[in-house]
């Protein structure tokens, strides 16, 4: 049996995004320049961007992650599906880096491991760990945080396959609790819908931001 890569490739890059790191820190930045946000309230403490290609998805994306330029965060939690399927409630990388083209990206051991161990005592599904995973999902958001953040993060990947409420507000409970006071920040990665026409779209997202709110 072959040892795991401590650190996860990327099988993206090249593809869904470039794989030159000038080419891709110009074209994110871009992105970033060109979107406008108003003034926000508060402390942001979570975002939602897409997760296509960046030729699709890039300026979209630039919106939600333009919010956070120049911000520090000691951890960022990326939640994504799992397109591919596997039976699995919960996934997460078996790999303890994410390289991009950008650089690396440590990943969260400590509190993966706590999280887990919380929901074993629940009697909840835990995260189980995929190496050498193909998912594009979540590794297409951390070139935009490389980019937008001035300092080094770790990050905390979920991939999520269960569509059960029940299960998925007792995780979010349980990971709510373990990151209660730390300089967290959350990201979902959706692309929200595909295939409806525009006005369905934005009645969708009406629903889905008075839920949220």
């Amino acid at each position: 049996m072959n040892p795991i890569n401590p650190v996860r490739p990327s099988p993206i890059a090249g593809s869904w995004y470039s794989s030159n790191a000038d080419q891709l820190r110009e074209e994110i930045e871009g992105y970033l320049s060109s979107a406008t946000n108003p003034e926000l309230n508060g402390q942001l403490v979570g975002l939602i961007a897409p997760h296509a290609g960046y030729f699709y998805s890039g300026k979209t994306a630039g919106y939600a992650y333009q919010t956070i330029i120049g911000s520090t965060f000691d951890l960022c939690v990326v939640v994504s599906p799992l397109h591919a399927y596997l039976p699995y409630a919960l996934l997460t990388t078996a790999h303890k880096v994410y390289a991009t083209p950008l650089g690396q990206v440590e990943v969260e051991q400590e509190l993966l491991t706590e999280l887990n161990l919380r929901m074993e005592d629940a009697n909840l599904p835990t995260a189980q760990p995929l190496a050498n995973d193909k998912e594009h999902s979540l590794e297409i958001q951390l070139p935009f945080l490389q980019a937008a953040l001035v300092k080094p993060f770790r990050v905390l990947p979920l991939m999520v396959r269960s569509s059960d409420p029940g299960y998925l507000s007792k995780t979010a409970s349980i990971l709510a609790d373990l990151i209660r006071g730390k300089k967290v920040l959350l990201i979902a990665s959706t692309d929200l819908s595909h295939f409806n026409d525009e006005a369905t779209a934005i009645a969708l997202d009406q629903v889905m931001l008075k839920r949220m709110t």
